[in-house]
Order: structure tokens, then C-alpha cells, then sequence
């Protein structure tokens, strides 16, 4: 068989399973991840992934998820560490950056139906965002 994997989809959504995904991180490490367009909440991702080969790869805790991209605020390059439940496109750096993107976040809850109005969403809450922080992207670029 081969040694690489092309995954097309949503990493910790709606693609995929978690067993899945735990597989291929253990037996693979992530070369590219590229974002794709987004459409409904979904947060897409092409993927590649090669084989583990040497004995020190194998068994590794890359535990990250390949989805860990950068804060949605124009011109923040900074690596996101949340990322709404809500609508998955939506992902931020800090508190700072999850305020500033407060008017195009309110335009996208609403075109995905999410009540944005009173306290809205958190950035802090585990209800609202999940961590995607840089620290767990272990094995990948």
C-alpha cells in the first residue's frame, strides 16, 4: 500500500470520527494542511499525511488536531488557540483579537442562525469555543 493520506473534510466536526482521527495521528504525520472554502458552519481542511517510518515516530503523541489554523481577524497571523462550536470558521488568537471581529462574528452567527444578540458568545466558555491551542500541535508543520 501506500504511505501517504489525503483527508478532505472537517477535523473534529462533522467528518470523520475520533477514533479515526486518533488512528491517524498515531500512525501518521501530518506534511500540509490547507484550508478550503467554508459553506454552513463547517471548518474544511485538506490534509496530507505520511506514514511514520522511523522507530522514534512511531507511538508519538501528535494529540493536535491538523484543524489548529489562524485567527479569523484580517491581517492577525497569529495561530488560533479557540475555535467556535457554533460556526466553525470562526477562530481566534485572544480575547483581543475574538473582540475585534466582533461585527463580521455577529454577521456570521446570523447567516448560520445563532442568536448573537445579549451576552453572545464567549470566548472563555467551553460551551461556546473549544481549544485548539497551538501547544497540543505536536508531529505537524
Amino acid at each position: 500500500g501506500g504511505r501517504t493520506i489525503i483527508h478532505i473534510g472537517e477535523w473534529q466536526g462533522l467528518t470523520g470520527s475520533a477514533s479515526f482521527e486518533t488512528l491517524l495521528k498515531q500512525s501518521c504525520l501530518a506534511h500540509r494542511v490547507v484550508c478550503l472554502p467554508c459553506w454552513g458552519t463547517d471548518a474544511a481542511y485538506l490534509t496530507v499525511w505520511n506514514a511514520r517510518v522511523a522507530d522514534s515516530q512511531k507511538g508519538c503523541d501528535a494529540s493536535s488536531s491538523p484543524a489548529a489554523g489562524y485567527c479569523s481577524v484580517q491581517g492577525c497571523n497569529c495561530p488560533a488557540l479557540r475555535r467556535s462550536l457554533h460556526a466553525r470558521m470562526l477562530q481566534y488568537c485572544s480575547q483581543e483579537c475574538f473582540e475585534k471581529h466582533s461585527v463580521q462574528r455577529q454577521s456570521t452567527l446570523a447567516l448560520h442562525m445563532v442568536d448573537s444578540t445579549g451576552p453572545g458568545l464567549q470566548f472563555d466558555d467551553k460551551r461556546h469555543f473549544m481549544d485548539i491551542s497551538c501547544s497540543k500541535k505536536q508531529g505537524l508543520p
